[in-house]
């Protein structure tokens, strides 16, 4: 196949869309398209001039926004391959990650550096600023490459030997970026996307919207961000931590500032009872959802709350295949309840399939598409003609004309998805066993986590049952665990659990039957 670049298309629509905005940030900087692409020349040519060469992974440690945008197009454009590591799961799940992407190089802004190296300064400042600060990436052979302002405000014709920077051509499914799945594991997975699958993944998005007419994107995270300038759309940011996203987000829909919205349930969730029955403005045009299960419940309260004639479609993917699948929410509601959770028809190119279904119909989700990752970081390559397995369990069901929709029925893995977050409990159930109060006693005897649906937030409660020690404190031994798992896994509530429910010759903790406790609300 011949060599190609992802980031050549990125830098195409820059040119094209010349002094068009790209970003507005939260706190109202704006900055034009032909300002993102001098960003990007110029970080690239300083990049190339530290001796960045293709193949090389680099930890970006920036600001989200433009800023951020840049430096993962400016890696990409050279043939390195930026790391994106979320730092909302805690410096444990963080520094694992990085380390298993074993980088050669990490961009980072000098504030971010110094703050990395202070735990409790980071803490303050995370808590005043609404910043999520990672801690300080180092170690041997990992070299630090500081940003300075002044590089991004080089003019057009950064030059590189009196060149242009432009994007090093690369085999198509070389690396050209890792992103981590959105869970919690201590066993990071690291998924590394080519340069051609990641060319798929935008184009897969970019069909998902192309019906929609929209001019503003309203992005939660550097990939969504990624997703509305791969369209040449103006990218709203909100501001990084949760806790201000669905207030500020409201506040832009309401006043007309935004036209779409790629978002996860539960922040529909929080907007809703924040609006209190106060419908949405005409100017909202399309609401894309994915994330988390889609109920009808929540599509019902959804459509109360916006104007008439916004289209609201629901989004089947994986952070190893990009966008998968897709449907309108009047086909959704449309849909049996007793057949499934209808994620809709495949986009084009990609092949769904089910692995040894059952005399009902029901199988483990696979798929093919040629936006499917290369691998794992530390495991060998996936062969290219396999399908991925998605822990997914579902039906196909032909429609009136013969084409395939795909419903889900539930799950293989145990897993709790909150948030947009997948939360895998065995990552954090030692941890909290292992917890002591002051005096050095254990808190709990024994600690699990477990899912339990929330129909008025439209998403998954994390339940921490625990089987007490003496002496145990609610209020203390909460604090203790929050810290220690960080925001993105911390539990909703916890369920004390005096006989402990045990199933099989082993006497392995009964989760189903913990569920089945939190879902009827008992419990702390």
């Amino acid at each position: 196949m011949a060599a190609m670049n992802a980031a050549a298309a990125f830098l195409e629509t820059f040119e094209r869309a010349g002094d068009a905005l790209a970003f507005v940030e939260h706190h109202g900087q704006e900055t034009s398209y032909r300002q993102l692409l001098r960003q990007v020349r110029a970080l690239a040519a300083v990049l190339s001039r530290r001796g960045l060469a293709p193949g090389d992974r680099v930890v970006l440690q920036l600001p989200s926004g433009p800023v951020l945008s840049a430096g993962i197009l400016a890696v990409i454009a050279l043939g390195g391959v930026p790391v994106l590591a979320d730092p909302g799961l805690g410096d444990a799940v963080y520094t694992g990650r990085i380390e298993a992407a074993a980088p050669r190089f990490v961009l980072v802004h000098p504030m971010v550096e110094a703050v990395g190296r202070l735990p409790a300064v980071r803490r303050q400042l995370e808590a005043r600023r609404d910043l999520s600060l990672p801690p300080a990436v180092g170690g041997p052979g990992v070299k630090p490459i500081r940003l300075a302002r002044s590089w991004l405000r080089l003019g057009a014709r950064t030059p590189l030997g009196g060149r242009y920077v432009t994007p090093v051509p690369v085999a198509p499914e070389a690396d050209g970026v890792i992103v981590f799945t959105g869970g919690t594991t201590k066993e990071p997975k690291g998924v590394r996307l080519s340069h051609g699958a990641l060319s798929a993944y935008m184009a897969g998005v970019a069909r998902v919207a192309e019906d929609v007419p929209f001019e503003r994107f309203l992005a939660d995270t550097p990939q969504q961000a990624l997703y509305g300038l791969s369209m040449g759309k103006t990218v709203l940011t909100t501001p990084a931590r949760k806790p201000r996203r669905a207030p500020f987000s409201l506040a832009l829909l309401r006043r007309g500032a935004a036209h779409a919205y790629f978002g996860a349930p539960w922040i529909w969730q929080e907007m809703m009872a924040s609006a209190r029955g106060e419908r949405l403005p005409a100017g909202v045009r399309a609401v894309f959802l994915g994330g988390a299960p889609v109920t009808r419940p929540f599509l019902e309260r959804l459509h109360a709350f916006l104007p008439a004639d916004a289209v609201v479609r629901v989004l089947y993917g994986l952070t190893e295949a990009g966008p998968v699948a897709s449907v309108d929410a009047a086909e959704k509601l449309a849909w049996p309840t007793a057949d499934g959770d209808l994620v809709g028809r495949p986009l084009p190119g990609v092949e769904l399939a089910l692995a040894e279904p059952d005399e009902r119909g029901v199988g483990e989700v696979l798929v093919r598409s040629p936006s499917l990752f290369g691998g794992y970081l530390g495991a060998p390559a996936r062969p290219p003609g396999d399908a991925l397995r998605t822990g997914d369990l579902g039906r196909l069901v032909l429609d009136a004309v013969g084409e395939p929709r795909l419903a889900l029925v539930g799950r293989v893995k145990d897993m709790i998805i909150r948030n947009s977050v997948n939360i895998y409990p065995p990552s954090f159930e030692p941890t909290i066993e292992a917890l002591t109060a002051p005096d050095g006693r254990p808190w709990v005897r024994r600690a699990a986590m477990v899912g339990a649906w929330n129909d008025a937030r439209a998403d998954e409660d994390v339940v921490l049952c625990v089987e007490p020690e003496p002496g145990f404190d609610e209020a203390a031994f909460g604090a203790a665990v929050a810290e220690a798992v960080g925001a993105d896994a911390a539990p909703d509530r916890t369920l004390v659990v005096e006989a402990w429910p045990v199933v099989g010759r082993l006497n392995k903790v009964d989760k189903g039957a913990l569920r089945r406790l939190a879902e009827g609300g008992t419990g702390a």
